[in-house]
């Protein structure tokens, strides 16, 4: 009998202390989570006569922009913006030919 006792009075233990760590590991989380990412003001160049035709998520908080208009003018394009920082990350442009 006191073999069970000191049985159960250890998984008691071991049971306040692993929900303490999950209290500790929520309240922790909740921390990083609350901080919020500004999101700078930016302008991206985009040629004459173009027009915004599609804003699309992609992998790694960025933002795809496809840009519509005349290919003369360079308007079938791509622009790959980082959704953090507003920075243009890359511009993946179609040609003819």
């Amino acid at each position: 009998m006191p073999a069970i006792k000191a049985v159960v009075i250890g998984l008691g233990a071991v049971i306040l202390a692993m929900t303490g760590l999950v209290i500790w590991g929520l309240m922790r989380q909740g921390q990083s989570l609350s901080e919020k990412v500004n999101f700078a003001d930016t302008a991206v160049a985009v040629p004459a006569g173009c027009s915004l035709a599609a804003v699309e998520p992609g992998k790694d908080a960025l933002l795809i922009l496809r840009l519509d208009g005349p290919l003369e003018r360079g308007c079938q394009q791509a622009v790959l913006v980082d959704g953090g920082s507003g920075k243009v990350v890359g511009r993946i442009r179609l040609k003819a030919e």
